[in-house]
């Protein structure tokens, strides 16, 4: 590299936040500066940290009304502190940066990247969609919110030299949103480690998230009660499982567990479990919770739709199988030898970052 290219990343979440933005954006950060770019980051101080959410769900029958349910390309955020305190340092910065990588969400991200970017010459805009803002999953399209949210959304996306998404399904949505190319940049693996042991004694199924509506426990339950192994269904939730259909002897909550706690329940389970939702919306998802899975080297029981972007990774990675058919369930549960091929490796991190160096040498080049 002849010059030192400077890259300016703007994450309102950054490590040791260990939210999937974070983690995303702060992986970015170290692989750049690995390969010799010189990289700064804004990000909100006091979401730097991350600390447990203790909460109970009392009644899920209660629904608070939010603004976001309806539009998304104005938030709280654009009136925050995070936005005044760092817009004096964005016009500070002023034509010293070559390449501006914003991430979404939340929105003050992309407000600020989108200033410098106006206020700089030959500077490029990156804005990294993980969530396409107006047209994202289970937002309400109520008429008039609706269409002045795409509007707002387009008005952003026409400053952008570079539009990132995570996942096949919604870069094709981007793509017909925007009228304009979209790369696809997936969250990745960042390690590997060998946890597989071949099932003895109660069969073991772990699943780590939040409990909903859509991402609830009937079908699994109604799996286990169907079968004749014994099972224990280990649930690491904030939420109580008994309010999504989890209120059975062998549902045994843990709660919010530490990271380091979280690794030694993955190292004792049999099965890893990830929830989502049916819906066209829920298709195009791809927690990032299935790369830290996919990960360990477990088999991963899919319960979603089969037409889901999870589903298609499983299937490539031979790493596991979507449970929504008893037969399947059953199949997976009888499984004595387990490895995921090499196709693992097309989502490494790593691998998944060259497209990034790849974007920024081309646009360094124009």
């Amino acid at each position: 590299m002849s010059q030192i290219i400077k890259v300016l990343i703007i994450s309102y979440y950054f490590p040791p936040s260990n939210s999937v933005g974070a983690v995303r954006m702060g992986a970015l950060y170290n692989f750049l500066i690995k390969h010799g770019y010189e990289v700064k980051i804004i990000c909100f101080d006091e979401n730097s940290t991350s600390n447990p959410i203790n909460k109970t769900v009392k009644n899920k029958s209660i629904k608070k009304l939010r603004l976001s349910q309806y539009f998304r390309s104005i938030d709280k955020t654009v009136f925050s502190k995070f936005t005044f305190t760092n817009l004096k340092k964005i016009i500070s910065y002023r034509n010293k940066y070559d390449i501006i990588i914003c991430s979404y969400k939340p929105i003050a991200s992309i407000i600020l990247g989108i200033i410098l970017k106006i206020l700089s010459n030959k500077t490029k805009l990156f804005i990294e969609y993980r969530d396409l803002i107006s047209q994202f999953g289970r937002k309400r399209k109520t008429f008039f919110f609706h269409k002045f949210d795409q509007l707002i959304d387009r008005f952003y996306s026409s400053f952008a030299d570079e539009l990132i998404s995570v996942s096949p399904t919604s870069r094709i949505k981007a793509e017909k949103f925007y009228q304009r190319k979209v790369n696809l940049i997936y969250n990745g693996i960042d390690f590997r480690k060998d946890y597989y042991r071949a099932p003895s004694g109660i069969l073991k199924i772990l699943y780590s998230g939040s409990l909903s509506e859509v991402r609830n426990l009937k079908l699994i339950t109604d799996h286990i009660l169907k079968s004749n192994l014994d099972i224990e269904l280990i649930i690491a939730s904030n939420e109580n499982p008994k309010l999504f259909n989890g209120d059975f002897e062998f549902v045994k909550h843990v709660g919010f567990i530490s990271r380091e706690a979280l690794e030694n329940k993955i190292k004792e389970v049999d099965f890893l479990l990830i929830l989502e939702g049916f819906d066209k919306d829920s298709e195009e998802n791809i927690p990032a919770k299935i790369f830290e899975y996919l990960s360990y080297n477990k088999p991963i029981m899919a319960n979603c739709s089969p037409n889901s972007e999870i589903i298609k990774i499983l299937k490539e990675t031979e790493s596991g199988m979507n449970i929504n058919d008893f037969k399947d369930f059953d199949k997976l549960l009888r499984i004595k030898n387990f490895k995921v091929n090499k196709n693992i490796d097309l989502y490494s991190r790593e691998n998944q970052f060259i497209k990034y160096i790849n974007l920024i040498n081309e646009n360094i080049k124009t």
